[in-house]
């Protein structure tokens, strides 16, 4: 999971805020130490491109911070970041920042309003929890099932 100071993830531009994700080991091994966020793709917007995580056991549960900047122009910002293993091989989840930078509040509030409109349309998650990456494949996401199946047998036309 994570944080931008509050829900709201629209910023002025040239802000610093501090990014934080909440890493769990849902493995059946210990992490090895010397295991890190790497930024891989997108707006790199901190500083670091590497930020040390903790060896965590099965089940254990870490807080990673990362101070960010917003750009300086408006628009709509995106960066991927991965954990990695201290040999180089990538895995767990995919971890995203997705940031709006406006210059002023009325843009701030009609992004908001989108942002809500958009979200009374959309199909249940099936993780409450789970945070999709709204740039991934349909294939790729995970959402309930809230169409009603027609039977092979049934002749309904749209």
């Amino acid at each position: 999971t994570d944080s931008l100071m509050d829900s709201n993830q629209t910023l002025p531009p040239n802000t610093m805020f501090k990014k934080t994700w909440r890493i769990h080991n849902n493995g059946e091994e210990r992490w090895p130490v010397g295991c890190y966020l790497q930024f891989a793709a997108g707006d790199l917007m901190s500083s670091l491109p590497r930020i040390g995580v903790p060896s965590l056991a099965p089940t254990e549960t870490a807080e990673v911070v990362v101070e960010m900047k917003s750009p300086s122009l408006p628009g709509i910002y995106q960066c991927k970041w991965r954990m990695i293993t201290p040999s180089g091989s990538y895995f767990g989840d995919i971890i995203w920042v997705i940031l709006t930078v406006c210059e002023d509040g009325t843009t701030t509030e009609l992004t908001n309003q989108l942002s809500n409109f958009n979200a009374l349309g959309a199909p249940s998650q099936t993780d409450p929890n789970r945070h999709n990456n709204p740039f991934s494949s349909p294939s790729h996401l995970h959402y309930q099932d809230s169409v009603n199946h027609i039977q092979d047998n049934d002749n309904t036309m749209c």
